[in-house]
C-alpha cells in the first residue's frame, strides 16, 4: 500500500493574539508566544497518511492556517524525514538535512533546489500540479475494470441462463412451449376480437327489430284504419240507398216511410253495420249493435232521419252515421 507524505513548506508569522494561536496555545497547555514559535518551526516536516484523501485534508488544514503544504506519494525524490501524526504535539526533536533538499520538475524535469514552490523553467505551482496528477492516476485507476469471477445469474433470469447451455432437446421442448403459449395467446385474442363483433352485431339487431317493429306496429295501424274506412263505405252507401228510396216514397206516397217493410229497402249481401228507421230496424249478422240511447231518430209527413251503427274493432267505441231528407250525411261517433 503506497503512503502518501505531507509536506510542510513555510509558515507565515502567526500573531499571538489570533484566533488559532489562542485555541492551540489552549489545547497544549503552551504560551501563545511558544505555541507561534513552534508551528513556524514545522517547515520542511513531513506528516504520512495510508490513503491520499487523509492527506489532502492534512493539506488542507495546513493551509488554513496560514502555511503551505504538498502532497507526495511514496518513491517521489523526498524532503528531510520527520515522521508524526499532524499535531499530536510539539516535537522535542527533529532530525536536520545534510544538504539542501532538491527535486526535479514534475513537469519540464529541471532541477528544483531547496523544493520552492514554484518552478522558475515552466512557471508550475509544484504542489497543485502533483495533486492534479495524483488524482488522474486514481481515476485511471477505478476505469480499469477489474477480472472478476463469473456471478451467479439472478433467480429471475435463470431460466434464460440454463437455455443458453440446455440441450438441443431442451431447446426443442423450451421452442414448442413458446410456440404453444403463442398460439394460444393468438386464439384468445382472437376469441374476444370475435366476441366483440358478435356482440356489436346483436346490438345492431336489437335496434333493427325495435325499428321494425316500430314500422310493423304502424303498418297495422294504418291498415286498420283503410279496413275501417272501408267498411264505412258500405254505412255510407247504404244510407245514400235508403235517402233514394224514401225520396221515391215520398213522391209516390206524399210521406216518408217509418220502418223498412214500407219503405222496401235492405242492405244487400253480408253487411257489418245494424240500420235503423224511426222505431224499426235491421241488424247485422255478425256482432249487432243497438242505436244508443242519446240519438232519436224520426219519420212523418214532414221529413225522416235514418242511421248505421256498427263497432269496427274489438274496443267498445261504436260508428254511428245519420241521413236525413235534407240529404245531410254525417259520422256522429267515430270508432277510427
Amino acid at each position: 500500500m503506497p503512503i502518501f507524505k505531507v509536506i510542510i513548506e513555510s509558515h507565515v508569522s502567526l500573531e499571538p493574539t489570533g484566533p488559532f494561536i489562542l485555541k492551540f496555545a489552549k489545547a497544549y497547555g503552551m504560551s501563545a508566544e511558544e505555541s507561534r514559535s513552534w508551528i513556524e518551526s514545522r517547515s520542511r516536516v513531513i506528516y504520512e497518511f495510508d490513503t491520499f484523501e487523509e492527506a489532502q485534508k492534512a493539506r488542507h488544514f495546513l493551509e488554513t492556517i496560514g502555511g503551505a503544504a504538498m502532497v507526495r506519494e511514496e518513491g517521489e525524490p523526498a524532503a528531510p524525514v520527520y515522521s508524526t501524526e499532524i499535531f499530536s504535539g510539539p516535537e522535542k526533536t527533529r532530525s536536520a538535512p545534510s544538504a539542501p533538499p532538491s527535486e526535479p520538475c514534475p513537469k519540464c524535469g529541471a532541477t528544483l533546489a531547496g523544493l520552492p514552490q514554484k518552478c522558475p523553467a515552466c512557471g508550475i505551482l509544484i504542489g497543485p500540479y502533483k495533486d492534479a496528477q495524483l488524482r488522474l492516476k486514481q481515476r485511471a485507476a477505478q476505469r480499469t475494470p477489474a477480472i472478476a469471477s463469473p456471478t451467479p445469474p439472478p433467480p429471475s433470469y435463470g431460466a434464460y441462463y440454463e437455455e443458453k447451455d440446455a440441450t438441443p432437446e431442451k431447446k426443442r421442448i423450451s421452442t414448442g412451449l413458446i410456440v404453444a403459449l403463442t398460439a394460444a395467446a393468438l386464439l384468445l385474442l382472437l376469441l374476444v376480437v370475435s366476441g366483440s363483433i358478435v356482440v356489436k352485431r346483436v346490438r345492431q339487431a336489437r335496434i333493427a327489430y325495435k325499428e321494425n317493429s316500430r314500422e310493423v306496429e304502424e303498418i297495422r295501424t294504418q291498415y286498420r284504419n283503410y279496413q275501417n274506412v272501408s267498411m264505412q263505405v258500405e254505412a255510407k252507401t247504404n244510407l245514400m240507398g235508403i235517402f233514394i228510396t224514401q225520396m221515391a216514397h215520398f213522391g209516390e206516397y206524399n210521406s216518408y216511410a217509418d220502418n223498412f217493410e214500407d219503405l222496401r229497402w235492405g242492405p244487400e249481401g253480408r253487411h257489418r253495420y245494424s240500420y235503423y228507421l224511426a222505431d224499426d230496424s235491421i241488424l247485422a249478422p255478425v256482432n249487432p249493435q243497438e242505436l244508443p240511447e242519446e240519438i232519436y231518430l224520426e219519420a212523418d209527413d214532414h221529413g225522416f232521419q235514418a242511421a248505421a251503427v256498427a263497432n269496427l274493432d274489438s274496443d267498445s267505441d261504436l260508428d254511428v252515421w245519420i241521413i236525413d231528407d235534407r240529404k245531410n250525411l254525417r259520422n256522429v261517433m267515430s270508432d277510427l
